[in-house]
């Protein structure tokens, strides 16, 4: 509590400025591997971009990605919204033939809060856009069937996981991709 007098008095003037220390879209993680990439005579014919189902892929089984030209960008954990944000520097700036997405599984998940499924929906189509825009050809893929999450237990996904399939499948045959 201010005493009475308080503004008769002349009063230091704190300033407190946050600086945030997290890089919220782990846009530095693939920074040394992307520079590979592009410094490689090698072309690049796949691209999978995702949460951790699509890191997963890559850690069972590394050889098979380095022998077929394929890269893995998948970050355990990520909404749409920060697979979207990094999509450019892991995606487009390498020039892939392809480009294979898994998302929306931790938007689901309510990892970043709360996300209604049109938001997530618009996150997949930005995504397709640019995509298209540059080129590249690609995938949708579907989210996977769960019902639970183990880290979100309180979450019961299954009616949200069908109805975000469905507009991934809707969208994906008004605009001709796989």
């Amino acid at each position: 509590m201010l005493p009475e007098n308080a503004l008769d008095e002349i009063a230091p003037v704190i300033r407190i400025e946050a600086i945030p220390s997290e890089d919220w879209a782990n846009l530095k993680k693939y920074n040394k591997a992307n520079a590979a990439v592009k410094a490689s005579s090698k072309e690049t014919k796949v691209i999978f971009m995702g949460n951790s189902i699509t890191e997963g892929w890559v850690r069972q089984d590394l050889d098979f990605f380095k022998t077929n030209a394929f890269v893995g960008r998948g970050i355990s954990g990520q909404t749409s919204a920060q697979i979207l944000l990094r999509f450019r520097s892991d995606v487009i700036d390498l020039n892939p033939q392809v480009v294979a997405i898994s998302a929306v599984t931790n938007d689901i998940a309510a990892n970043r809060g709360p996300v209604t499924l049109e938001y997530a929906m618009g996150n997949i189509k930005s995504m397709a856009q640019v995509t298209k825009a540059n080129g590249i050809e690609i995938v949708l893929a579907s989210v996977l069937p769960a019902s639970s999450f183990g880290w979100r237990p309180a979450i019961y996904p299954g009616d949200s996981i069908i109805e975000l399939n469905k507009m991934i499948k809707a969208f994906a045959e008004e605009n001709d991709i796989s």
